[in-house]
């Protein structure tokens, strides 16, 4: 029989509590920057800026596609 391994923030693997399975994980840091005094508002994409988007050559298709995509 395996040994049991808790998730723990501060480890690396774990066995999984529902089907005990042993597997990493990974950690990832999330940042916020706020706006500058001179943009404090997000940017509203004109038309233009959603056209240039769309012709531009060096992003992926799927990229702009999923970028794009109306829910």
């Amino acid at each position: 029989m395996s040994e049991k391994n808790t998730p723990l923030i501060s480890k690396t693997a774990f066995s999984c509590p529902h089907c005990g399975a042993y597997t990493t994980q990974h950690w990832y840091q999330l940042v916020a920057d706020s706006y500058s005094e001179e943009h404090r508002t997000p940017t509203i994409p004109s038309l233009d800026m959603v056209k240039e988007f769309e012709e531009a050559r060096d992003i992926p298709q799927e990229t702009k596609e999923s970028f794009t995509a109306v829910s």
